[in-house]
């Protein structure tokens, strides 16, 4: 299978330029994929013919997804451009391109941080016939509550609550409990 098409994101394009515009060119014919997805199922037409259309939905919705995470990665080895105005200070210059946005660019750099869950969310896409998006795969990343492992436990802070509560008989009693435990 010498001829067989593989994905690899060394296809992607290399410059910045290049690789914004391959993704708003991807996802207009993304668009443009979904509606013929929709013109199949309403026009009630061969199953396979569905399948086939949202397999190329999928790969191209992949495909997109590498672009957005290599975006990302590119963004975030940008340094922000320095203008002196003193010599005690200097203000940044907006580092970004014209043509990509402040939030554009956070969703890339937050793929590009986060490529277990980008990949976890391709491979659930496609195990349930749905089409993976930037934007949903953003959204399932700020959705996954984070540990914040400077906050208490509901249980520790339950209990750190009762304790100065407490009485010195009930301290003595839980401290001997304890041992007792072997906790």
């Amino acid at each position: 299978m010498e001829n067989a098409i593989t994905k690899s994101e060394n296809n992607l394009p290399a410059t910045l330029e290049e690789l914004n515009t391959f993704i708003l060119i991807g996802k207009q014919r993304l668009i443009a994929q979904k509606a013929k997805i929709k013109a199949i199922e309403q026009a009630n037409l061969a199953v396979e013919a569905k399948e086939a259309a949202l397999s190329d939905a999928q790969d191209m919705a992949e495909i997109l997804l590498d672009a957005e995470v290599r975006l990302g990665e590119i963004l975030e080895k940008m340094e922000p451009k320095r203008i002196k105005e003193s010599s005690t200070q200097g203000t940044s210059l907006p580092s970004l391109p014209p043509d990509i946005s402040k939030k554009q660019s956070h969703q890339a750099q937050t793929l590009s941080r986060n490529k277990a869950v980008v990949e976890q969310a391709k491979a659930e896409a496609r195990e349930n016939g749905e089409i993976a998006t930037a934007t949903r795969v953003y959204h399932l990343i700020k959705d996954t509550p984070k540990a914040n492992y400077n906050e208490d436990s509901d249980a520790l802070f339950h209990l750190k609550r009762w304790w100065k509560k407490t009485t010195k008989k009930d301290r003595r009693v839980f401290i001997e409990w304890i041992k007792e435990e072997g906790l």
